[in-house]
């Protein structure tokens, strides 16, 4: 089963990283931590280490 990074359909994820190692979005500009691209935890509520105030909104 191909598991699709819930991320890739958010208006802060950064499109053009999406063929790159590190995947950005406007919370995370250094990097979308794992557990958020494996759908084990999606991003629903704030972090501390993000730098924006948004979440995941879809498209």
């Amino acid at each position: 089963m191909i598991n699709i990074p819930l991320c890739v359909f958010c208006k802060n994820f950064h499109k053009h990283t999406l063929e790159m190692d590190t995947m950005t979005c406007k919370a995370f500009p250094d990097g979308i931590p794992f557990i958020i691209l494996s759908n084990e935890m999606p991003h629903y509520d704030l972090w501390e280490e993000q730098v924006e105030d948004c979440v995941y909104e879809p498209e």
